[in-house]
């Protein structure tokens, strides 16, 4: 998810493919889970013979883990300044105009959304990228939280990840040390 002109794209893009999905993020948890679910499901019935990997950044990377898990823990998902408690980091944006960067809708959040989204599981194949300098999500309650997953922690940095380059190769021995996956 995200522009696909972005440098953390275009780094990502060394590894392979890189397909990008937007989404109303003004909308609720089950309305874009429904809608980004089948969105990914018609991307992997058109791929079937792809090397899939999901990657998010913040709220994205939330989204990540939410279709790991979907596939049973199949598909390997790199998680960067994950959004782990979505209610309590929306919960600031209620009431705000914002405007989805992605797609230019303005609007305001509604006190329903936030309340709509679960805490971020521990339970999927996961690569987790921190950096310490996040200004919007406190790392430290990151790596508590992923206690069975990987997480390897950039000194500086911030929320909008800074590391990119430097996580290629944690990325890349990720992603070969899983057993293959194709649909």
């Amino acid at each position: 998810m995200g522009d696909p002109g972005s440098s953390k794209l275009k780094t990502l893009s060394k590894l392979g493919k890189v397909v990008t999905i937007n989404y109303n993020s003004f909308d609720s948890y089950d309305n874009i889970l429904s809608e980004l679910g089948k969105r990914f499901k018609d991307y992997l019935n058109e791929n079937p013979k792809e090397d899939i990997a999901v990657v998010g950044t913040s709220l994205g990377a939330f989204w990540a883990s939410q279709f790991s898990d979907e596939y049973v823990n199949l598909i390997p998902a790199i998680l960067i300044n994950p959004s782990i408690k979505p209610a309590k980091t929306l919960q600031k944006h209620v009431g705000l105009t914002l405007k989805n960067y992605k797609t230019g809708e303005v609007n305001k959040l509604s006190e329903m959304v936030p309340s709509t989204y679960p805490e971020l599981s521990r339970k999927g194949m996961y690569l987790v990228l921190v950096d310490k300098g996040d200004e919007v999500i406190d790392p430290y309650e990151t790596e508590k939280h992923f206690t069975v997953n990987e997480v390897i922690m950039f000194e500086g940095g911030s929320h909008r990840f800074e590391h990119m380059e430097e996580s290629l190769p944690h990325i890349e021995k990720f992603l070969n040390n899983i057993e293959t996956v194709h649909y």
